[in-house]
């Protein structure tokens, strides 16, 4: 059901006493714990604000046209707005708000549209009208829509699959030259059919070439026998032959433009090659300022109404001491935190953020997805400790979580989900895992500082993961191989690196005890995530 409101007076009056109590505030505090307000006041909603009245000089006044915001229910409210709660089940009301907007040209709009058409935000895709909308976008050179339609053109959705149109979009997008990881796993398969159909055509169109060509050779030695009267023919084959060179030239440059990535090798009996990582550039990172880093580490182990969990408390005390003293973090540790709690953090970590600055949350607790048949959930769900066990009362929507890093200034985010179904947080396709890396030059590190980025590292999937491999176990096999690649890390490591020594030091560990469990890496689109953005852990 779509919920349209206005401003309340009630919202309205309490907006009024937080601007009284504190000078400059912008919105509620929800870090503290004597304000009252309804938890929904917390969700991100798409807000129509009121242009503002303005003047020019002493007789002429204008109003400014209305805009669109991504804001909390209360900030929209204190400021007049309407809004539209988003329902996947019911995306027009929505879309019909937005579209205005993006006929008039805004291009953030026009994005948004597209965001919406391609089901990114959890509603039954339109690929053709995203299509549409990001190609708008892109006529007014917005980056994050090149990459969206390179993703598109990857997967064949809306348009016919092309992988090198798809590649040539992304680094258009990324203003980076050199090769990059930011795609997902089906892209590496699509790569290797698109190499081997081009070597295959190259090696048709070569033995058409030599037959051609040994057809001349003959030729030429009748002309000596018989003068002038094969030379129209040798004409006819001459073009040919230079219309198959033409033609190889042009497989050999796409076959020379694919990226020469090697995928895992997973055969039985035999561990996966060891990731290998460049240095990142040392003058670089040492001179360039990054922000400050705040985390939110939160561990569920004693639920109220489900079995509670043995590990959760020690991997978030450990995670969190870690970041805080080997890494610089400003660390919020939450243990057994409820819905309430959970939200308030959430929202609290996002406002401290500035615009420069990098945000991490790590989430160890119970996880939960909904079933096929329920369409208004396309996520998943963390579980507070006040979760109810058969329905989603108190249980904390991935999208909830996904709207709020949408809406935070912070540069870079990181989500880390140990929990069961982590790897749903997420509809972008997982990120491959591949065995080497390019080299990164200086320039490329600074472009990549610009760029925004929102990921999740999830610790299994869309499956169940474990808790413990053993009864004297005090970690998760998550955690202890996230921990062992925190405190060994010898120097900057950006988040691709981090997932690939975590999936080394899992594999290595669930083999030899015949278990299996595989983390994923995944870009969050929904959250704002634009091509080419990284996220670097900085030891002391």
């Amino acid at each position: 059901m779509i919920e349209i409101k206005t401003a309340s007076t009630r919202a309205i009056g309490a907006a009024a006493a937080v601007l009284l109590l504190c000078s400059g505030c912008r919105s509620l505090d929800a870090n503290d714990p004597n304000m009252k307000f309804d938890i929904s006041d917390l969700d991100i909603v798409d807000c129509i604000v009121e242009g503002a009245v303005r003047q020019i000089g002493s007789k002429f006044t204008y109003l400014e046209p209305p805009r669109m915001a991504r804001l909390t229910e209360f900030e929209c409210a204190s400021l007049g707005g309407t809004f539209v709660a988003f329902d996947p089940t019911e995306p027009n009301a929505v879309i019909e708000k937005w579209l205005p907007f993006a006929e008039r040209g805004d291009v953030d709009a026009q994005h948004r549209l597209g965001l919406l058409y391609e089901g990114v935000m959890g509603a039954d895709p339109d690929y053709e009208k995203a299509v549409h909308w990001y190609n708008q976008a892109i006529k007014n050179g917005h980056r994050e829509s090149m990459y969206a339609l390179s993703v598109l053109y990857e997967k064949g959705l809306g348009v016919e699959r092309d992988i090198i149109k798809s590649l040539n979009l992304y680094r258009l997008g990324s203003g980076i030259a050199a090769d990059s990881l930011m795609l997902s796993s089906d892209a590496y398969k699509q790569i290797d059919e698109a190499k081997k159909s081009l070597t295959s055509e190259i090696a048709g169109i070569t033995l058409q070439r030599d037959a051609l060509n040994a057809q001349l050779a003959q030729m030429g030695r009748q002309m000596k026998e018989h003068k002038g009267k094969s030379q129209d023919q040798i004409g006819a084959l001459q073009s040919l032959v230079e219309q198959l060179n033409e033609q190889m030239a042009q497989k050999q440059q796409s076959l020379v433009a694919l990226p020469t990535y090697r995928l895992i090798d997973k055969k039985i009996g035999g561990g996966p090659t060891q990731f290998k990582f460049p240095e990142l550039p040392a003058k670089a990172m040492g001179s360039r300022a990054m922000g400050k880093f705040y985390a939110l580490v939160v561990g569920n182990d004693n639920y109220q109404k489900m079995p509670s969990l043995k590990t959760a408390h020690n991997d978030a005390k450990r995670i969190a001491t870690i970041l805080s003293d080997r890494y610089g973090f400003s660390t919020q540790l939450l243990l057994d935190a409820n819905e309430e709690e959970l939200k308030r953090a959430i929202h609290t970590l996002n406002t401290v953020a500035g615009e420069e600055d990098n945000i991490l949350i790590y989430f160890a607790g119970h996880g939960e997805k909904p079933p096929p048949s329920d369409r208004s959930r396309m996520a998943g769900y963390w579980l507070p400790v006040n979760a109810d066990a058969d329905t989603d009362v108190n249980w904390v929507d991935n999208w909830w979580i996904t709207h709020h890093l949408d809406a935070a200034k912070a540069r870079r985010a990181f989500v880390i989900a140990d929990s069961c179904y982590g790897g749903v947080f997420s509809s972008d396709l997982p990120i491959g895992p591949v065995s080497q890396l390019p080299a990164l030059s200086e320039s490329d590190f600074e472009k990549k500082l610009a760029r925004r980025s929102r990921f999740v590292l999830a610790s299994g999937g869309d499956s169940p993961v474990l808790d413990a491999t053993s009864p004297d176990s005090e970690h998760s096999v998550f955690a202890i191989a996230l921990i062992d690649v925190l405190e060994n890390a010898s120097g900057p490591i950006s988040v691709v690196e981090l997932y690939g020594r975590v999936f080394d030091h899992m594999y290595d560990a669930l083999a030899r005890i015949g278990l299996n469990q595989e983390p994923e890496l995944r870009v969050i689109r929904a959250a704002g995530h634009q091509s080419e953005g990284d996220f670097f852990l900085v030891p002391n």
